[in-house]
């Protein structure tokens, strides 16, 4: 039977804050897109985001 792995005192605190940061920046990035597609004056109908590929007709498998 294997030892349960253990991990530094402070570690289990910073991997807390860093979860909370990476749930913040990722709603912050679907705000900016919602907003500049959404909300924003948009005359020419142009979208932001989607995905990266989606553009680049060459690289569909």
């Amino acid at each position: 039977m294997s030892s349960p792995v253990t991990t530094p005192s402070g570690t289990q605190d910073d991997l807390g804050v860093l979860r909370e940061v990476e749930s913040r920046v990722l709603w912050l990035s679907s705000a900016i897109t919602h907003h500049a597609n959404r909300v924003r004056a948009n005359p020419s109908g142009l979208k932001v985001g989607g995905h990266q590929a989606s553009w680049r007709p060459w690289c569909r498998s």
